[in-house]
């Protein structure tokens, strides 16, 4: 497990959502993980400036809604299909934002 991992979670109802995990690599000995889903980007308009990261998962635009941050067993994560920690900064900064207001 790596701190900005992105896994497929898959769904009751037959589909699939994207999650990235939000917590520190130094827990990992913990049974759950913090993590955020992703949201396909359709308009600029589901964008809360500073809070919803932009990123890109296989070739898709999503973006970040940390405002929707939750626990999730690792058993229900996978394995991760993509990292965002190039996006580490900008992360950061939304958390600081949804947790701050700064």
């Amino acid at each position: 497990m790596s701190q900005f991992d992105v896994y497929r979670l898959s769904s009751r109802r037959g589909g699939s959502q994207y999650v990235v995990d939000l917590q520190a690599d130094i827990l990992d000995e913990l049974a759950t993980r913090l993590v955020a889903p992703l949201r396909p980007l359709k308009s600029r308009e589901d964008l809360v400036p500073r809070l919803t990261p932009v990123v890109e998962v296989q070739g898709e635009t999503y973006f970040i809604v940390l405002s929707e941050i939750a626990a999730i067993r690792l058993k229900e994560l996978g394995r991760p299909i993509d990292n965002l920690g190039t996006h580490r900064d900008e992360i950061i900064a939304a958390i600081d934002i949804l947790f701050t207001g700064i």
